[in-house]
């Protein structure tokens, strides 16, 4: 829900973004693009990955919005 998520990204002072199992470049991708890192982008970001597939998709997604402040965790 883009209402909710909204109200709740800008109500709350976030500072860290920690993503773990996820679905960036399919499902959850238009959360991410249109609210998440348009308005998080310059919050600390970590990203748990598991296998080869889960980095790749993780540095593609860093490199495509530009986050620059995070950190990569293989859990």
């Amino acid at each position: 829900n883009y209402d909710s998520l909204n109200s709740f990204i800008t109500n709350y002072d976030i500072d860290e973004v920690v993503v773990m199992g996820h679905s960036l470049i399919s499902v959850d991708y238009p959360y991410y693009a249109d609210i998440i890192v348009p308005k998080l982008k310059d919050c600390r970001w970590a990203f748990y990955w598991h296998n080869a597939r889960d980095a790749e998709c993780i540095k593609s997604f860093i490199e495509q919005f530009s986050i620059k402040n995070f950190s990569l965790i293989k859990w």
